[in-house]
């Protein structure tokens, strides 16, 4: 036995040294140390042969080293339950964020007297509890702490009992817990100082924040962060906005990959609009940084909500949508998707919004957005939907259910449950009364008389804003029923202003009566308006009243500034691409060897923007090349047009022009004629709802066959158009052309019956040239002795 005893102590002692080893790595700071003397010492680690204390040991090295995935499955799966082992599964779940497994780890570890971290389990307990936002239970599980022996471990607690009241919005009880600790290192004064700091802003008090921020040193890029937005906002507080500006825009040149920057821009974004005259130079440079990096990227996106608040909605578009098509790196990227969404429904490009937007009940937020697009392209039964499930935010609840009401009301659906919702939750709503307001509106937009009795009710208010704003719509109603001395009369009862701008564009419309002299008066009372009412709703409808009247009255050239003025400054008014293309309009009368070029730049313009007027503008560019005598290139914009799959009216209306372009060159290439009638048989062919697209295209046909030379085809062609088989015609003008062209040719080869009686079906149909066609029956009768048995 005595030579087996110095075996056994040999043995232990290359058991305990390892471990010792490992033990000294891992309190020095080297947990990859410890971990490789423990497994060099038991291969086997991890497996329940292997000693309990060297798994505890390597848990905690693996919890050191961030493998704390690890660290769980080893605690769990192989060690014995033991405080010990609750208490560094518990540190383990909680840097997994299982914050409920892990307090009741700690909770368990935590009732074991004696046990050398009981303490430190409370603490963790009460860590896990802030964050399953049980702040009281976390308080009263920390409030002993303030009894225990000065230490780092009652510092900690201290500091987070401070954090918890922080949390709490209770900043008086901050500085008590704080004051009297005994703080041992300079990380301890900061982070107390940041603390008091942080209390001083709830409790309203900015110099107090700059004081204990000034022994704020950040050890940390949180507390750095943090710092800064606090010192910026105590600034903006003593209204010393332009020191916070640089401050902030110094922290970010010096910072330009901290974690947590988006924070710090937030802030300087709030500064920036707070501001009377921004400027955007440091965000354009930062978005100009080379690579993606985080600065980049929050850069871009401010500098776009930037472009967005200074009017300028087209310039942040670009810079969105770059963001958008690049979301790595980016931590604002669903921000990103929002704003994007936003923006795009501002400038009415509603199915782009549509096609970022999550379906219908994804989030509140985006439900709200995607019942703005629907309601905006008309889809007011989808739109209703998507705004019923944003009502499930409290704080969009209200506004959510009055758009779903009027959407309901625009749908014609029948009972409006979005109104029933919206009465019954929030029964004292001051937009109960506007949809009232809405409804009766709608009815007047819609024709409907009962617009007349629902204004009346509402001019009777005893709100003067009610009643006031319903005998504006009265009056508004009047006078788009043409009654102007009723909707004078109107006016005239309005004893307060409801809305002054209104009020006054509507004088404007009145004195527009259809005389030159009404037409002058309206034109000096627009000018009036703009003058006085700059940026009002109805500066939009004004101003494009003041340019129709101009373009009626001649005055082009001021017609196009009125116009283009309205077009850029509302975009994305319902008159923004209709003023557009009005001016364009105008700038193509004016006598000016540019102005055609420069008409046809506006018009593709409104071309581009894909809206109703589209197709419209194209027609009007390939109108003004054809004017230049620039017909192949007229043909090109006709093409697009076509290939666009465009309304029967406009495929009409693009292939008569592109056929009338090729007849033209028919004089240089005779080929050119059979191509212009190939072009007109299609609308020829086509059964369009209007014969006088057919009739059109077969009367150019046989101008272009007689041109050829082909006079009997071109009288057969005539004859498909006035063919007395074919009934009474629908319309006269191509009737008539038809057949007082084929008439001519027939009388040019001398062949005076059928002449007669082509002539015969023209006067049968009593329009407005058959009186024409019995007198040539008449004069042809007598010229050639032609008499009725003949």
């Amino acid at each position: 036995m005595k030579r087996i005893w110095p075996l056994f102590l040999i043995a232990f002692r290359l058991h305990a040294a390892p471990l010792d080893e490992a033990r000294t790595a891992l309190d020095n700071g080297f947990p990859q140390v410890a971990l490789v003397k423990i497994e060099q010492q038991f291969p086997a680690i991890g497996s329940k042969p292997s000693d309990s204390e060297a798994n505890l040991l390597y848990a905690r090295a693996l919890i050191a080293s961030g493998q704390t995935m690890a660290a769980a499955a080893l605690l769990e799966k192989v060690c014995p339950p033991s405080s010990a082992r609750d208490f560094w599964l518990a540190q383990a779940l909680a840097a997994n964020g299982d914050w409920s497994n892990a307090f009741a780890n700690y909770s368990r570890a935590a009732q074991v007297a004696g046990f050398e971290f009981q303490r430190e389990s409370l603490l963790g307990m009460a860590r896990m509890a802030k964050n399953l936002s049980r702040l009281e239970e976390a308080a009263d599980l920390l409030a002993p702490a303030s009894s225990w022996p000065a230490s780092r471990l009652k510092s900690d607690a201290m500091f987070e009992l401070a954090e918890i009241r922080l949390a709490q919005k209770n900043p008086d009880a901050v500085a008590p817990l704080l004051e009297t600790l005994s703080i041992e290192s300079p990380a301890e004064t900061s982070r107390r100082a940041f603390l008091l700091a942080r209390a001083a802003d709830l409790q309203e008090k900015p110099e107090l924040v700059l004081t204990r921020l000034s022994d704020v040193e950040p050890t940390d890029p949180d507390t750095a962060v943090s710092a800064a937005t606090l010192r910026a906002l105590a600034l903006r507080h003593l209204s010393r906005n332009a020191e916070a500006e640089t401050m902030l825009e110094e922290f970010i040149a010096a910072n330009p990959s901290t974690p947590g920057l988006e924070k710090v821009f937030a802030v300087l974004d709030e500064i920036y609009a707070a501001s009377a005259s921004p400027s955007s130079s440091e965000l354009r440079r930062w978005s100009s940084d080379p690579g993606t990096t985080l600065r980049q990227k929050l850069a871009t996106y401010y500098l776009a909500r930037f472009e967005a608040r200074q009017k300028s909605p087209a310039a942040a578009l670009p810079l969105l949508e770059g963001l958008a098509a690049d979301p790595s790196s980016n931590p604002l990227a669903q921000e990103t998707l929002f704003d994007l969404a936003a923006l795009r429904i501002r400038l009415n490009l509603n199915n782009e919004a549509l096609a970022i937007l999550p379906p219908t009940g994804t989030k509140p937020h985006t439900d709200f957005l995607r019942g703005l697009a629907l309601s905006r392209k008309g889809n007011h039964s989808d739109a209703s939907q998507a705004f019923l499930s944003a009502a499930r935010d409290a704080d969009l609840a209200e506004s959510a259910l009055f758009n779903a009401a009027l959407c309901q009301l625009f749908s014609g659906a029948a009972p409006n449950t979005a109104l029933e919702q919206l009465e019954t939750r929030f029964p004292g709503s001051a937009r109960i009364a506007a949809f009232r307001m809405q409804e009766a509106f709608q009815q007047a937009r819609t024709g409907d008389p009962k617009a007349v009795p629902s204004l009346e009710a509402l001019a009777k208010s005893s709100e003067p804003g009610v009643a006031s704003r319903a005998m504006l719509a009265l009056a508004e109603w009047k006078y788009q029923q043409l009654d102007f001395d009723g909707a004078k009369a109107e006016l005239h009862r309005i004893s307060t202003e409801s809305d002054p701008s209104r009020e006054a564009a509507l004088r404007v419309f009145l004195r527009d009566n259809g005389d030159p002299a009404g037409t002058d008066e309206a034109i000096l009372a627009a000018r009036a308006f703009l003058a006085a009412h700059q940026n009002a709703d109805s500066e939009p409808s004004v101003r494009m009243k003041l340019g129709e009247l101009l373009y009626r009255r001649g005055d082009f050239s001021d017609a196009r500034v009125e116009l283009e003025t309205l077009a850029r400054k509302f975009p994305a008014s319902e008159y923004g691409d209709p003023a557009l293309f009005l001016a364009a309009k105008a700038l193509s009368r004016i006598p000016s060897a540019s102005a055609p070029d420069e008409a046809i730049l506006l018009f593709e313009e409104v071309a581009a923007g894909n809206g109703p007027l589209a197709a419209h503008a194209r027609l009007e560019q390939a109108s003004i090349l054809a004017s230049q005598a620039k017909p192949l290139e007229a043909n090109i914009v006709l093409d697009r047009i076509l290939s666009s799959n465009p309304p029967i009216d406009i495929q009409s209306t693009a292939l008569m022009e592109k056929g009338k372009n090729l007849y033209s060159l028919g004089d240089k290439d005779p080929a050119n004629y059979r191509a212009a009638i190939d072009v007109w048989k299609q609308v020829a062919a086509e059964r369009s709802s209007d014969p006088s697209w057919r009739n059109q295209a077969l009367t150019r046909i046989g101008t272009a066959l007689e041109k050829a030379g082909d006079v009997n085809a071109a009288v057969a062609t005539y004859y498909d158009v006035f063919n007395p088989s074919n009934g009474s015609p629908t319309e006269f003008f191509w009737f008539y052309k038809a057949g007082f062209a084929a008439a001519r040719i027939l009388e040019s080869t001398e062949k005076w019956p059928e002449a007669i009686r082509v002539y015969e079906t023209l006067a049968a149909t009593e329009g407005p040239r058959s009186l024409e066609a019995k007198n040539r029956i008449k004069q042809l009768r007598l010229e050639h002795f032609l008499w009725e048995d003949y």
